[in-house]
């Protein structure tokens, strides 16, 4: 007999101790996946920010507005192309439960500068010309049910219009993104000129129009830092200081006001490895001492305790293995289902081939660590004492 067949008789020798290791084993390296893809992820985010796009908000925080009529001003400053006015819409659809992003814009400059969303021309022109038409990205619309042409209604909170009513979206458009790009498809964007146009009719109004944030594109041949520095420069005396920003570094701060992510799923990740560990040596350790008379056979037959050694070690890597090709393999095929149930929080949630190896890798490892131990005391054995002893 082989020692690869010896390996594969010895690992199912207990079937149902030898599933619950994989499948335990399994289990953990899906959620290390996972952990680590939510990590990877927001990376990607930060890693794929364009470079010649910037924002431009309130130094006091993204929840103080700015005057809309900045625009016309940072428009003039030296390497500005195009400045966009994006202004959050809070609402309600259906009931509270239903949320997500709503931002009210300029549809062409959002087409001319964000190259990514992909709309076809039809429905961009239909955005254009319809002031009470929406855009929708595919995963809202996949949620939700949206179709062109459907209409969406809105109750307003800090945009409620004049008579109380809800405001009535039309669809024109489904955006989709482009493969290699990292945007969320869970957006609805509106007209900023019509949500203006009620908020100014509403007796509440005060005071001009107001934006949340400004997405600015340079001009190429000019330095991101260089326009930054000169608009922040020409509002430090007010009326509202502003504080401009690389996308990259605004996907940042979104990701900072999380918290530490990174750091507890750190020790999230941590945890599950001890425990994986401490379970595959255990199992190991419960089969060595169960296998004790026949390894002194087999070094009295004359197999070096080296190889004798290693039987344990192949046997520990092969359930682990095993466990962890089901674990990384399975939180592959459960992108979509893991993006749908954590859109609130990722909306763009990916599992790369590297995350996938490195579940591998690491389940064979911990068979590796698992068995060490059990695998030296098979080692030491003295194969007259192991048969006398029985």
């Amino acid at each position: 007999m082989s020692l690869a067949r010896l390996v594969l008789r010895n690992a199912w020798r207990h079937p149902v101790r030898s599933a619950l290791l994989v499948v335990f084993t399994a289990l953990s390296v899906f959620l290390g996946c996972f952990l680590r893809s939510v990590v990877t992820t927001l990376d990607a985010a930060v890693r794929q920010a364009a470079t010649n796009r910037i924002t431009v908000q309130s130094a006091v925080s993204i929840f103080s507005d700015l005057p809309a009529s900045y625009r016309e001003t940072i428009e003039q400053l030296p390497g500005v192309e195009s400045v966009n006015r994006w202004t959050w819409f809070g609402g309600t659809y259906r009931d509270g439960k239903n949320f997500f992003p709503r931002m009210a814009v300029d549809f062409p400059l959002l087409f001319a500068q964000y190259p990514e969303i992909l709309v076809p021309e039809d429905q961009q022109r239909a955005l254009i010309a319809d002031r009470k038409g929406c855009l929708v990205g595919r995963g809202l619309a996949e949620q939700y049910g949206f179709e062109v042409g459907d209409s969406i209604p809105l109750m307003g909170t800090n945009y409620p219009k004049p008579d109380g009513s809800a405001w009535d979206f039309t669809v024109r458009g489904i955006y989709d993104v482009a493969p290699d790009a990292v945007f969320n498809a869970k957006v609805m964007f509106l007209s900023w000129e019509l949500v203006d146009e009620v908020r100014r009719a509403s007796p509440d109004a005060g005071g001009g129009s107001r934006v949340t944030l400004f997405w600015v594109k340079v001009k190429d041949g000019y330095d991101p830092a260089a326009v930054m520095a000169t608009i922040d420069a020409r509002y430090a005396a007010g009326p509202t200081r502003t504080l401009s920003q690389t996308e990259a570094a605004f996907r940042a701060s979104r990701i900072a006001a999380l918290g530490n992510v990174t750091g507890l799923l750190g020790w999230i990740g941590a945890a599950v490895l001890f425990a994986v560990v401490l379970s595959a040596g255990n199992a190991m350790a419960m089969a060595a001492a169960e296998r004790g008379r026949e390894s002194g056979i087999l070094m009295a037959l004359g197999f070096p305790a080296r190889r004798v050694a290693s039987l344990v070690v192949f046997e520990s890597m092969l359930l682990t293995g095993i466990g962890g090709v089901l674990g990384a393999g399975g939180a592959r095929l459960a992108v979509a289902t893991l993006r749908r149930l954590f859109s609130e929080v990722l909306p763009v949630f990916m599992v790369q081939p590297e995350t996938v190896a490195a579940g591998v890798g690491g389940a064979l490892a911990v068979g590796v660590v698992a068995a060490l131990l059990p695998a030296i005391r098979q080692s030491a054995l003295r194969p007259l004492q192991v048969l006398r002893s029985e």
